[in-house]
């Protein structure tokens, strides 16, 4: 996409300002939605410590629906990225596998229906606690709180650097594209 040897300041700003830029701009654009997502979520989550009379159906609907949407998104593009390693310095091999995992507690069971132990499920995954102390899912024993797991995801995110980024997200070749 870029040639990374002869870059004029106005790319090497994007690329600092951007860096996943350099591995696909899709991906870029894709974890600044995410961030901007996950900012609403925790906005309309820490709003609710202000609700003495509870919280309206339409309120916890959005805060779910785009958690839910978030959740998803996040899982995917690190999913790329994991499957990408490449592409990436070995420092950051195990962070990124580490948030994949993470997601993939809720990615699973948010996605399929089911928990990720393969065991089915008899109801919804239902979130456990939402009375103004946030937005929290019990799976397989484990409570997992929306508001951290969205900062952790966007401080990975923000911690990538383009010194980071090897080389573009490999690609196949038109001759392997089948039709």
């Amino acid at each position: 996409m870029f040639n990374h040897n002869v870059m004029n300041p106005s790319v090497e700003q994007m690329l600092y300002e951007n860096p996943l830029t350099k591995f696909s701009i899709y991906t870029d654009i894709q974890v600044r939605i995410i961030n901007q997502l996950g900012t609403k979520i925790c906005t309309t989550i820490s709003d609710w410590k202000d609700v003495t009379s509870g919280i309206d159906a339409a309120t916890f609907d959005e805060a779910y629906g785009n958690f839910w949407l978030w959740v998803l998104g996040a899982f995917e593009i690190t999913r790329t990225m994991d499957q990408s390693r490449t592409s990436f310095v070995d420092s950051l091999h195990e962070p990124m596998a580490k948030i994949k995992r993470r997601l993939a507690q809720l990615r699973t069971p948010f996605a399929k229906q089911k928990l990720t132990s393969r065991k089915e499920i008899y109801t919804e995954l239902s979130v456990v606690n939402f009375d103004g102390t946030g937005l929290k899912f019990k799976v397989d024993g484990e409570t997992i709180d929306a508001v951290p797991l969205i900062k952790d995801v966007a401080t990975f995110f923000r911690g990538i650097s383009s010194d980071m980024i090897l080389e573009e997200m490999p690609v196949a070749s038109t001759e392997q594209v089948v039709e």
